[in-house]
């Protein structure tokens, strides 16, 4: 099936300028006044940087111009993927951070100037506890998505965050957060996952593929039920650092035709890029859109409709300058048009930015 687009306007949502200019792994959501919410890990120096906090920007006008960015939750850890749902009993954000140790290795690995790196460790030695304490994966709930209740903590992590079910409620696919310990009444063996829930409460997850299923490291799942019911779910694969053979960056797909009690077996898509996330569209398909990671770099797309059988794919971007760019989500505009996020640099030694496409099938 050959699908084209028709490309609209390509806005910035959050500009990546200055030394914390970092912006990161976005989702969109049409909030209940017909606002667009757009989300993500801001104020960053770096890829990898414990200071990333869960930023949002509004924008009253389909997506042209948006509000300056405000902070949702800054913690002394760094919020890190950011997804948004709205739903009919309010706005779902979600976001993780990182445990002490791992905060430690990451700025190791940055390697930063020796004053930012006293400066970093001073900040993990005073709020050490805090840290520990708030470290997981994070739901914040609001009526109607400018303020937001207390964080949350709930068992499973994914970038775009929870989906709406056909009958209103809502459920998200996501993987084990890896720094629970066991013990904890969060922890789950890593693996990819299925729950329900809403503002207070989840069900019991549902172990959708163990990590290393078919010799791939699996991670950041979404999910859409289609108009038959049939619950999608579309993760992330890369090579098993165990030693497999196998060498790639693509998307692993299997379904529920249950409600979520049980899931199909994992099967290839053979698309060359990821994470995936995935939109109903009116006409009833469901659509996938992700980042490509190899030259021509960009953001790319298909249709399915049973979740089985992909279109060919739509290039939305295919000007990007590296490897360092996608997390695309896609909301649908009143007006009817496709509206996807993203973030990507303009240079290979610029910092990354947010934005947003307005385009059509």
């Amino acid at each position: 099936m050959a699908v084209f687009a028709e490309k609209g306007e390509t806005y910035t949502i959050f500009s990546g300028v200055g030394p914390r200019g970092n912006y990161c792994w976005p989702s969109v959501a049409v909030l209940p006044d017909g606002d667009l919410i757009a989300v993500c890990s801001g104020r960053r120096f770096a890829h990898l940087c414990p200071f990333g906090r869960l930023s949002a920007a509004y924008s009253n006008d389909g997506g042209k111009t948006w509000s300056k960015p405000a902070g949702l939750l800054d913690t002394y850890t760094d919020e890190r993927d950011a997804g948004v749902l709205a739903a009919p009993d309010g706005v779902y954000v979600t976001t993780f951070n990182n445990t002490l140790a791992a905060q430690r290795k990451f700025s190791e690995i940055m390697q930063w100037d020796g004053r930012s790196q006293r400066y970093i460790d001073a900040q993990l030695e005073m709020y050490g506890e805090y840290f520990q304490k708030n470290a997981g994966s994070l739901l914040l709930f609001g009526k109607d998505g400018y303020t937001f209740g207390t964080p949350v903590k709930i068992p499973l992590t994914a970038p775009h965050g929870p989906v709406l079910l056909n009958d209103g409620s809502v459920a998200m696919a996501g993987r084990a957060y890896p720094y629970y310990e066991e013990g904890d009444p969060l922890y789950l063996p890593d693996g990819i996952y299925w729950m329900t829930f809403n503002k207070t409460s989840f069900s019991n997850p549902v172990l959708v593929a163990p990590q290393g299923a078919l010799g791939l490291r699996l991670y950041e799942p979404h999910a859409v039920q289609l108009v038959s019911g049939r619950i999608l779910i579309a993760i992330r694969a890369e090579k098993d650092t165990s030693g497999s053979t196998v060498n790639t960056f693509t998307i692993l797909t299997c379904y529920s035709d249950d409600g979520g009690k049980s899931f199909s077996p994992l099967r290839m898509t053979g698309i060359e890029g990821s994470p995936p996330h995935l939109c109903r569209l009116p006409s009833g398909d469901a659509l996938m859109t992700y980042g490509r990671r190899k030259a021509p770099f960009g953001i790319r797309a298909a249709l399915t409709g049973d979740g089985e059988r992909w279109s060919e794919e739509i290039v939305l971007r295919d000007d990007g300058v590296d490897f360092d760019l996608g997390y695309p989500a896609t909301c649908i505009l009143r007006s009817g048009d496709l509206y996807t996020v993203y973030y990507m640099k303009n240079s290979v030694s610029a910092k990354s930015a947010v934005y947003g496409t307005k385009w059509r099938l």
